[in-house]
């Protein structure tokens, strides 16, 4: 059990707190979302606020699905990944048998967001989604520790 401070985050305001928590960033902001957007807009402010954070300094690690059951949606998700590594992200697509379905966010390990929102336009504007923001240096710990354990190779200096 956890002592911290929650907000829900329904629907766009994901999308706002997203850009904003890549906004103020000091350190460290990992990714995890089962698929990214295909929105020009949203690409965009998503490249935007991903490269400014790494500007200043700040460690972006992003980790994606590997497996979708459409190629065409594979070859999509493959750029888009490689486009955030062009920026300077640590990406790493997921190799799993299975499908890496979390949608998680860590910011500087104080700030853990939750919940079904993938990285897209769909979740942003048209879905019905519900995630929460934690402030919890300790579940940030737990969480980054499972994330370890699953992309061991990614959290090397």
């Amino acid at each position: 059990m956890y002592s911290c401070t929650a907000n829900v985050l329904p629907g766009q305001h994901y999308e706002v707190m997203l850009i904003e928590l890549l906004g103020v960033a000091a350190s460290e902001v990992i990714l995890c979302s089962f698929i990214f957007t295909d929105s020009k807009d949203l690409q965009k402010k998503l490249k935007s606020a991903i490269s400014a954070a790494i500007q200043r300094g700040v460690i972006v690690r992003i980790f994606a699905n590997g497996r979708w059951a459409k190629p065409v949606v594979a070859a999509k998700q493959r750029r888009i990944i490689e486009s955030f590594s062009e920026l300077g992200a640590k990406c790493k697509i997921s190799s799993f048998t299975g499908v890496d379905h979390r949608k998680i966010i860590v910011v500087d390990r104080s700030i853990v967001v939750i919940g079904s929102h993938n990285l897209s336009h769909h979740s942003f504007r048209r879905n019905k989604e519900l995630s929460v923001l934690l402030k919890s240096s300790e579940l940030a710990t737990e969480v980054i520790n499972i994330l370890k354990d699953d992309y061991p190779h990614s959290f090397q200096k």
